[in-house]
């Protein structure tokens, strides 16, 4: 026999209506898109300190990366530069600045231990490359999933970076650019066309058409394995 007073079962409650069902609903989703606060300090996960030691790894990494293809592509007397590669990675991982301070690294050290001083001019193709990459992964053209628009930001960064390399030499030796593994290019070209300006210019747009395609694609298939996590951090650097 049942008591009385007692409470009744959690079965016999009363129905809840739509309409208050769909005002708690409401609330719920007005909660969960409120920002979500963390209260743990900032320098738990990432010190100011171990952010810039890492930036400058970072840094010294893509410089080496140049170094190392570079060297090697120098040393096998293939016909292009394959020193720009990292420099373009670091503008997708890291953003403008990990292109810019990478590539300049690589060009300084280049330019006062194997090139000669004056040659640190070049850091400004580098730059260039750095900030072309930057722009055009920003707009999406730079993917191993897209391959025509990754062609075509390859080019565009190949036939910009021409301008800048024959400009840099005339400007800062007064000469066309002469780069030694691709000379016999010059060479085919001048007793083609025989005109030194125009053979030298036509080979500066091959060699750099076919660097930059390589380097970009390159770059493109190594940012695709880098974690999201490690991108991110290095925007906030």
């Amino acid at each position: 026999m049942r008591m009385k007073g007692k409470k009744k079962s959690s079965l016999h409650r009363k129905a809840v209506k739509p309409e208050q069902k769909k005002q708690v609903h409401a609330k719920q989703k007005a909660v969960l898109s409120l920002p979500q606060v963390s209260f743990e300090p900032e320098s738990k996960g990432r010190s100011p300190k171990m952010a810039i030691f890492a930036a400058f790894v970072f840094v010294i990494l893509i410089a080496s990366l140049n170094y190392a293809t570079g060297a090697l592509t120098f040393t096998a007397k293939l016909p292009f530069f394959f020193d720009t590669w990292a420099t373009s990675a670091a503008a997708m991982v890291g953003g403008l600045w990990a292109g810019v301070v990478g590539g300049l690294i690589y060009n300084l050290f280049m330019a006062y231990t194997t090139w000669g001083s004056p040659q640190w001019v070049w850091a400004f193709s580098s730059m260039w490359v750095a900030f072309a990459t930057w722009m055009l992964y920003k707009d999406k053209w730079i993917s191993i999933h897209n391959p025509r628009k990754l062609l075509a930001a390859g080019a565009v960064i190949g036939i910009t970076n021409t301008f800048i390399v024959f400009s840099i030499s005339l400007l800062a030796f007064g000469r066309v650019p002469d780069y030694s593994s691709t000379m016999f290019i010059q060479d085919a070209f001048r007793s083609w066309f025989g005109n030194t300006a125009i053979a030298s210019f036509v080979e500066t747009l091959i060699v750099n058409l076919a660097d930059k395609i390589i380097s970009i694609t390159v770059a493109a298939a190594v940012v695709a394995y880098v974690p999201a996590n490690y991108k991110a951090y290095f925007h906030r650097v």
